[in-house]
């Protein structure tokens, strides 16, 4: 069964989210069909079931608030269910009385804490990392890359990787590139953008772009197809 719950900023998201944790951790749902109904596991009967949970968030800041909230409200129930900000609703939904809620919330919270890296609440691209960093051989990729959030060094660093391939890359290769450069002009010209021969000049700084080819001491004339003409 999926169920959404639809608020606004300030609404209380965290808090339902963070009981619906809690509900999942300490019970389980009968296998009656239709019924919505949870049961209390008893203290026993846990066996580190925060590993089989997983929450996804979308910020850094909302993964911590998660986390934290989670912990604290499990340490009220530990001390005194009654009292504890959570502890009315968990003993309506359990049905169940506060001394075996409270039982079952101090083994939970040890449990999670002697095990805090499968505490699983993350941001969604940090989860699809990891699953991607285990999956890494299957996918044909290292599992020691980095993850770079700066766009502008990302930008930096793919065009002088091309304009690399461009001077000492593999002749088909260098090819694809300069016809791709050359319809990319085409391009911004037609739709009366911005390409003048300055701007060009400032991007590729070399002499590959009026077709002569490079490689180590040696220069070829001609030797790849020009994008510019030499005399612009």
């Amino acid at each position: 069964m999926l169920t959404i719950y639809k608020a606004s900023a300030g609404s209380g998201k965290t808090y339902t989210l963070a009981l619906e944790y809690i509900k999942l951790l300490l019970g389980r749902k009968p296998q009656v069909a239709g019924s919505d109904s949870y049961v209390l596991k008893k203290a026993k009967e846990l066996r580190r079931e925060h590993r089989h949970i997983l929450g996804i968030t979308f910020t850094n800041k909302a993964t911590e608030e998660m986390k934290s909230r989670i912990v604290m409200r499990l340490d009220e129930l530990a001390r005194d269910a009654r009292s504890a900000e959570y502890g009315a609703a968990l003993m309506q939904a359990y049905r169940c009385e506060a001394t075996p809620l409270q039982q079952s919330a101090a083994t939970a919270l040890h449990q999670l804490l002697c095990d805090y890296r499968h505490f699983h609440i993350s941001t969604i691209d940090s989860f699809f990392q990891s699953v991607l960093r285990t999956f890494a051989r299957e996918v044909d990729h290292q599992g020691d890359y980095d993850i770079e959030l700066d766009d502008a060094y990302v930008m930096t660093a793919a065009v002088g990787m091309m304009l690399d391939e461009l001077n000492y890359g593999d002749p088909k290769t260098t090819a694809k590139i300069y016809r791709w450069l050359q319809d990319l002009a085409i391009e911004q010209v037609d739709k009366g953008k911005d390409f003048n021969k300055n701007r060009f000049h400032n991007m590729v700084k070399n002499r590959t772009y009026i077709g002569e080819y490079h490689y180590s001491d040696v220069i070829i004339p001609g030797g790849v197809p020009a994008i510019i003409p030499e005399d612009i």
